[in-house]
């Protein structure tokens, strides 16, 4: 085999580029190029070997992130035209004696509606039923009573030397009146 005839090598696999991988050089004929290296009088068989590079992805945790909510709050205006009834109720005296009831009816744009009373109809009449005749008489009875009455007194101690004090008392308290 020629070292430069590179059409009698065997198919190579592409690399990741898809290009062919470079030769290698081949040993001369009857050197040992080591393992995997056969030789006979005119030939030489050697292995060739190829690296190849792959790349594998793999995730790592780099940081975390965290995601809330905010509410926001505005004031808006807004003007709507709305409508609504009004009703308005007119009160018409009549105040007139019927001798029968009438149902609610419709006048033009408004609804007429009979409110009734029923009246009680008194007669009266002045009777004389009877007279009265009052006369003041004055009596007298004696009742006899029992009621407890309080009364405040004096309490004098003596604390040091005893025959020190003396108390004077009226011989007879004069009647319905206090003691200072």
């Amino acid at each position: 085999m020629n070292k430069n005839d590179r059409s009698a090598e065997p198919n190579r696999p592409a690399n990741s580029h898809g290009e062919q991988p470079a030769a290698r050089p081949e040993p001369e004929m009857g050197a040992a190029s080591g393992p995997g290296t056969e030789c006979s009088e005119d030939t030489c068989r050697t292995d060739l070997a190829e690296e190849y590079v792959t790349a594998q992805k793999k995730p790592v945790q780099e940081g975390e992130v965290r995601i809330h909510k905010a509410v926001d709050s505005e004031l808006q205006h807004f003007a709507v035209d709305t409508s609504h009834d009004e009703v308005y109720v007119e009160h018409l005296p009549i105040n007139q004696e019927v001798s029968r009831r009438q149902a609610p009816w419709q006048e033009d744009d408004a609804i007429i509606v009979p409110v009734y009373e029923e009246q009680v109809v008194v007669t009266r009449r002045l009777v004389l039923k009877e007279k009265l005749r009052i006369r003041r008489v004055t009596t007298t009875e004696r009742q006899d009573l029992t009621e407890e009455v309080r009364r405040e007194r004096p309490v004098v101690e003596e604390l040091g030397r005893h025959g020190t004090v003396h108390e004077r008392y009226p011989a007879v308290p004069p009647p319905n009146s206090t003691t200072p």
